[in-house]
């Protein structure tokens, strides 16, 4: 279901057209995209956690949507040299 924000009297544009990339993220569901990716490159979540700087069990927050993942570690892993960079 698309939600929608009516601008002005001429059209109607996505809500998703107005968020940056972070919150895009966020709003397709981190904890499904972070899974996803782990497992995409055959890691755990220690594994995964060590690659990026954060513990296991804030891999498991993340992916559980207990926590959001703060913008600038998103920023910093959408930034890294690793695959995950390309994905995110």
């Amino acid at each position: 279901m698309a939600i929608y924000l009516c601008v002005n009297a001429n059209g109607k544009y996505l809500i998703t057209d107005l968020l940056d990339d972070y919150n895009l993220f966020l709003y397709n569901g981190q904890e499904q995209q972070i899974r996803k990716l782990r497992k995409s490159m055959g890691l755990t979540q220690y594994e995964f956690g060590k690659l990026y700087g954060v513990n296991r069990r804030t891999i498991e927050r993340w992916e559980n949507e207990k926590v959001q993942i703060f913008k600038s570690t998103w920023k910093s892993c959408s930034n890294s040299k690793y695959p995950a960079g390309i994905v995110w």
